[in-house]
């Protein structure tokens, strides 16, 4: 296939992959959590290669920043623009540059244009189809992550509620030993996972719902704090959550 890599005024870098094979149909995937992932990176190149396998015209940005070097939305503090473009604007600029560039090529226009992606990602994918909705015409914007201010106030809640009560990670770890305890088998599985959880657990006046509540906090926070790390990827490891969100 041919690659085209390119930046858009002022640093919004991009890559389009058009195939051997063209199906007439161009493919774009966002990014996770504050983007900033380069088009070359293992994890975008993965998910575009889905797509050039099946003929897709497939394009990724990494919305005007290099999280290898502006790690932690630091890029929003300094530069305004920077902000913009991760907002909304490196989306659709790449969107209607690759579909052109597409279009150069194979010297017809794109048939059909269409957005996939999850999180940050489900969030690009929203705001496509409210400010340009011309951009594709299918968007698959899965678990979107639309509140940010909200989500960003919670997290340092967070970390001020459980920052200076001595959680430990072996307390943590001692915390996640009894909610595997209490609801692994509610699945009808005791298997590891927690892959369904109980109407207590919804409950928010219910024991099993401030035990995970309690657990997820601590997680959050103790993320934050960077003497604690280790300690968090071993707690992690020992719930071993699988795939449930």
């Amino acid at each position: 296939h041919c690659r085209v890599s390119g930046m858009l005024d002022p640093e919004i870098t991009f890559v389009v992959e058009l195939p051997d094979n063209w199906n007439g149909r161009f493919f774009m995937v966002g990014n996770g959590g504050h983007a900033g992932q380069r088009p070359d990176s293992p994890a975008q190149i993965a998910a575009r290669s889905g797509a050039l396998r099946h003929g897709f015209a497939a394009a990724s940005t990494y919305t005007g920043h290099n999280s290898d070097e502006e790690s932690g939305a630091t890029f929003v503090l300094s530069n305004p623009q920077k902000a913009i473009d991760y907002a909304y604007r490196a989306v659709h600029l790449t969107a209607v540059t690759a579909k052109a560039i597409t279009a150069r090529y194979y010297a017809r226009p794109v048939d059909y244009a269409y957005w996939n992606s999850c999180s940050n990602g489900g969030r690009q994918g929203m705001l496509e189809a409210q400010r340009y909705p011309d951009d594709f015409d299918g968007i698959v914007a899965i678990a979107p992550w639309v509140h940010q201010t909200g989500f960003s106030m919670g997290a340092i809640w967070n970390h001020q509620a459980v920052a200076n009560i001595g959680l430990t990670a072996d307390k943590l770890a001692l915390l996640a030993e009894h909610v595997m305890a209490k609801c692994d088998a509610i699945d009808g599985l005791e298997d590891g996972p927690v892959t369904r959880q109980s109407e207590d657990q919804k409950d928010p006046g219910s024991n099993a719902f401030h035990w995970l509540t309690s657990l997820a906090m601590g997680v959050f926070a103790m993320a934050a704090r960077r003497d604690c790390q280790s300690g968090v990827n071993s707690a992690i490891s020992t719930l071993r959550w699988g795939n449930s969100r």
